[in-house]
């Protein structure tokens, strides 16, 4: 059951990434490998979760692309939440 979610989430997403443009797309890859990097700066106590968030949200607020690709993350999330309602 995980495993069919989580391959219909990632469906969902690839085909929303197939209708971004190319400055998106790259908003997509960048906010991936930030993640990836502050999650091993976390781990391995060379950063504050504090502070790479602060960072996010500083990249956040300066890029459009970044904003849109969150908007798009948070509306699939919240229409997957009023589908487990019963």
């Amino acid at each position: 059951m995980e495993q069919k979610d989580r391959q219909k989430r990632i469906a969902k997403l690839q085909s929303l990434i197939q209708e971004l443009s190319p400055k998106e797309r790259d908003a997509v890859i960048w906010l991936i490998r930030h993640f990836r990097v502050a999650m091993e700066l976390v781990k391995s106590e060379r950063m504050e979760p504090d502070e790479w968030e602060a960072s996010l949200h500083r990249a956040i607020e300066s890029d459009d692309a970044l904003m849109k690709i969150l908007l798009l993350y948070h509306k699939i999330y919240w229409e997957e939440q009023d589908e487990i309602k019963p």
